[in-house]
């Protein structure tokens, strides 16, 4: 720094003995300012005006001839000093990233298949977004990372729930869906007389899969009977569900109480000793198998 003669404003007050009138030396180069100590210094004691003056004659001519810088120095310079290497990134970027381990749930329901895609498409706007700006934002690692987590996880989700779906339903039992094939049809009015749907009517005595959600009772454990919903609005809302999406479940073996989707195989019949009352079921399952459902639809 010292070859580059870096200006400083700086003030240099002498008071000689006389009491004459301070020398101002203002806006020299730290090299003539070093220079000048040296000479004055070398003369000894308080300086004289003329002393002075001699001194900054002696500056100058040095300044004039300066000496050669030696061969084997070499001064160079960094066009990058001074500047900062900090690049931005876009939010998406992170967010990719975040949402492609949350995209890991896709192996275990419904839920985590539509979080990885949506994973997938912010992953690949991040990297689109990335790559065009052509070095102006940071972040290519994160996006990519995001897009390969969340793009496995919704074609692993999807193939391993389409395995599950495929094979939950026990052999000789038919796949009924309760909302579709029983809560949507219900019943029918024909001249004045409501009468349970025609299509409802044929699944009775045949051996059906179904699935749905266990009303809630202050019973947890050895349960040989509940409450079957259509969906878990209903249980969670309570109220008296309409007849045509609750059926009452009979169990041979008791089983604790499960706050998922769960599903039954057994035979579906009219209750026959029916009354009306609050949370009395019309259709009545006999089921001989019970089980959490593997799959969410």
């Amino acid at each position: 720094m010292l070859e580059r003669g870096i200006e400083y404003n700086f003030r240099v007050i002498l008071r000689p003995a006389c009491g004459q009138d301070f020398v101002s030396l203002e806006t020299a180069s730290l090299r003539s300012a070093m220079r000048l100590s040296i000479v004055l210094s070398s003369k000894g004691g308080m300086p004289a005006m003329s002393q002075i003056m001699d001194a900054l004659d002696d500056v100058k001519s040095s300044e004039s001839d300066p000496a050669p810088i030696p061969a084997d120095i070499q001064i160079t310079h960094d066009p990058t000093y001074g500047q900062f290497d900090y690049v931005p990134m876009p939010v998406v970027a992170p967010v990719s990233a975040v949402l492609g381990l949350c995209a890991l749930l896709a192996y275990f329901g419904l839920f985590g298949i539509i979080l990885a895609v949506i994973g997938t498409v912010v992953s690949l706007v991040a990297c689109w977004k990335i790559g065009r700006s052509k070095g102006a934002f940071a972040g290519m690692k994160f996006a990519i990372i995001g897009l390969l987590l969340c793009s496995t996880s919704a074609i692993g989700g999807s193939a391993r729930q389409f395995y599950l779906y495929e094979h939950e339903v026990p052999e000789g039992y038919e796949r009924v869906s309760f909302s579709r094939d029983i809560s949507q049809k219900g019943f029918v009015t024909e001249e004045g007389i409501q009468d349970v749907h025609p299509d409802v009517m044929a699944l009775m005595g045949k051996p059906i899969f179904l699935k749905g959600f266990m009303y809630p009772t202050q019973q947890q454990f050895d349960i040989t009977e509940f409450l079957m919903l259509k969906d878990s609005g209903q249980c969670c809302f309570g109220g008296q569900p309409d007849l045509q999406d609750m059926i009452n479940v009979l169990i041979p073996e008791g089983i604790e109480y499960s706050p998922h989707r769960v599903a039954v195989a057994g035979k579906l019949k009219i209750n026959p000793n029916y009354q009306g009352g609050n949370l009395e079921a019309l259709f009545v399952f006999e089921a001989d198998h019970f089980s959490e459902a593997q799959t969410s639809f």
